[in-house]
């Protein structure tokens, strides 16, 4: 690797690619930007200007990469920068990329004096979209050196609270609690412990609690497991709490899936028709034990329960994944025995023929339950609409009848249909009689 110095003028690049077929080669072709006909005198005299440029960024990045980091690092770029231009780059959208570069290979002065910078910024950094990179760059950097963890350790712990509610401030959290050796990192797992329910209810912390439940011990995950289990009653009518239960019961530890169904069966009809909770129930439904399974298809099996699930825009869900884990046929049959009972009144809901579709699609054993009454409900509604059609035209008739007898017009020609029809009655009378004696010869002659 060739050495960087002041005169440099190296202005061609080694790029090196690999072939579709496995074959190395190398490109020295020159790369167009000004900075490479820069020299390092130069590049050090515009560094904070070159630095919040993105192809100016990178250039140094690169420079870096391929001169003696240290040398370069600690004593061309760092005293150039430290304190404000460095605080400022910190949280910079590409001079940011270029202190995460650094940090690696500053000595310990550097990075004691960079750990002090960090601490009374701490806040302000942690908060930001591109200081926090900085941050947990730099905490991956200190975990071996124990003065300076212990320093900055003591100013994270008063902003805990703040930072993990922050997207942006979690992730320094999740970062301390991973890369920090066990049990230093244990300030993170006793205040999430010490504070389950305020962390488990925010959109950003209920999200860090479960990576923190993945990359913490044994020790420690038993200890979160058990406590948010101990809350679960609270968490799953919550809006971000029931992921978090239903985080946990993934996990499919049998004994805390138990435990926390044995404190929902109380309740069980009450959570699986409101809209956070019936999704856990339904998750739970699958990482149970086949004795718990059996404990909640008892408690739901009375028939004014399943009609009322059956009729809940939340708890049909519920009753749905019921039908899809009984094993038992007898129970299944009952199960749809009811539920075939109350069918053809979904219609009166507004998810009503969408849920129908749906539970003919799945379980086809239900028709046989509704066949003939959606028929003859069918007749009915068809004679209904027929009656209800004429009663329309005759009352609209009616009405245009009423308003054309007021007309003139209309009355002088009601009357002449009257006497026409009058005249037409009496001219019609002799043949009247006639029939009538022609109708009573035939009878005589028949009773000959």
């Amino acid at each position: 690797m060739k050495e960087l110095n002041d005169n440099t003028s190296q202005n061609k690049s080694i790029l090196i690619t690999l072939s579709p077929n496995n074959v190395i080669t190398v490109n020295t072709t020159p790369l167009k930007s000004k900075y490479y006909s820069m020299s390092l005198n130069e590049i050090a005299n515009h560094l904070f200007t070159i630095a919040k440029k993105q192809t100016g960024c990178r250039y140094l990045q690169k420079l870096i990469s391929i001169s003696k980091k240290e040398d370069l690092v600690n004593k061309s770029f760092y005293p150039k920068l430290y304190p404000i231009k460095l605080l400022e780059l910190c949280n910079d959208l590409f001079g940011n990329y270029l202190v995460q570069k650094m940090i690696p290979y500053l000595n310990f002065d550097n990075l004691l004096s960079f750990t002090n910078l960090i601490i009374k910024n701490l806040e302000k950094l942690c908060l930001n979209l591109h200081g926090t990179r900085v941050v947990q760059i730099y905490i991956n950097q200190i975990k071996n050196y124990n003065n300076l963890l212990n320093s900055f350790t003591n100013s994270l712990i008063p902003l805990m609270p703040k930072l993990i509610n922050d997207l942006n401030g979690s992730f320094v959290l999740i970062t301390y609690a991973l890369e920090i050796p066990f049990p230093k990192n244990n300030i993170i797992y006793t205040f999430l412990n010490n504070n389950i329910i305020e962390i488990c209810s925010n959109s950003y912390s209920c999200s860090a609690i479960q990576k923190c439940i993945d990359i913490g011990n044994q020790v420690q995950k038993e200890s979160l497991l058990n406590n948010i289990s101990n809350n679960s009653m609270y968490l799953i009518l919550n809006q971000y709490g029931n992921y978090v239960i239903q985080f946990i019961i993934m996990k499919n530890n049998i004994a805390i899936n138990d435990k926390i169904l044995e404190g929902f069966l109380k309740n069980i009809l009450f959570l699986a028709k409101q809209k956070y909770s019936s999704n856990v129930i339904e998750k739970c439904f699958d990482y149970c034990s086949e004795n718990m399974k059996k404990k909640i298809i008892k408690k739901i099996s009375d028939r004014k329960i399943i009609k009322d699930l059956l009729k809940d825009m939340y708890g049909n869900y519920v009753l749905q994944k019921i039908l899809t884990i009984i094993n038992d046929e007898k129970t299944k049959n009952y199960f749809f025995n009811v539920i075939g009972s109350e069918i053809n009144n979904l219609n009166n809901y507004s998810f009503g023929k969408k849920l129908s579709k749906k539970l003919l699609y799945n379980f086809p054993d239900i028709k046989k339950y509704i066949n003939n009454n959606k028929n003859k409900k069918n007749y009915k509604n068809s004679d209904d609409n027929i009656n209800n059609i004429n009663s329309i035209n005759n009352n609209k008739n009616i009405n245009i009848l009423e308003n054309n007898i007021k007309n003139p017009f209309f009355i002088n020609i009601n009357n002449n249909i009257s006497n026409n029809y009058c005249n037409l009655n009496n001219n019609m009378t002799p043949y009247y009689n006639s029939l009538f004696f022609l109708n009573q010869n035939i009878t005589n002659n028949n009773n000959l």
